[in-house]
């Protein structure tokens, strides 16, 4: 787009053995007459090639946002790209067509043609706009996260049922404990109390 080259039909014709020389965009790119077989010094040309303006590729993935931008998988309901002189996409499936987990998550790609950078991300960006690609999650997928999801909170929640009856277990544990020595040291000031007075009434009474 830059230079105004057809490259696919370029490569093919380099396939066939035409020289560069001779092919030509390859001519027009360097300034030469089309139709002549004059050597051109690639090494130091009489004319610098100089690139048209400027082009930003934008790749079209299928990718959720809100699992991080992972890979998703199923079918492409609508597909709807409009091309333009200054925009051009290609893309691997077509309407009703599938996307599964084994493939590249990208499925698509758009060139956009500017007099410069911000023109060229501009087109990009109305292009988008203009295009409508709707995708229909695949139901197996969508039911499979969801119990894992389910699943994981499920064991989260009977995790910390388990952690708040074992704290609670001992702390019943430690406060029956305490309890219990409390009751036992209760016992034995009062016994040691019936003893003392015991012994000092028999004192007494001896002494008499």
């Amino acid at each position: 787009m830059i230079a105004d080259i057809n490259l696919p039909a370029d490569q093919l014709q380099i396939a066939m053995g035409i020289p560069l020389d001779n092919i030509k965009d390859v001519r027009n790119l360097y300034t030469k007459r089309d139709y002549e077989t004059t050597r051109i010094n690639f090494d130091k040309p009489s004319i610098q090639p100089k690139p048209k303006g400027h082009v930003i590729a934008a790749r079209i993935t299928a990718e959720n946002p809100d699992e991080g931008f992972k890979p998703s998988s199923g079918t492409v309901q609508e597909l709807n790209f409009r091309s333009s002189s200054s925009v051009w996409g290609y893309f691997s499936v077509a309407p009703e067509g599938a996307l599964h987990e084994y493939a590249d998550s990208q499925f698509g790609h758009c060139f956009a043609w500017g007099e410069d950078r911000d023109r060229a991300r501009r087109n990009v960006e109305m292009n988008r706009r203009r295009n409508e690609i709707t995708k229909k999650q695949r139901n197996e997928d969508t039911k499979k996260r969801r119990n894992e999801e389910m699943k994981k909170r499920r064991n989260e929640e009977t995790k910390t049922r388990r952690n708040e009856e074992m704290k609670k277990r001992r702390n019943e544990e430690t406060k029956t404990r305490r309890n219990e020595r409390m009751k036992k040291r209760r016992h034995e000031r009062m016994k040691r109390r019936r003893n003392e007075d015991m012994k000092k009434r028999t004192n007494e009474e001896t002494k008499k």
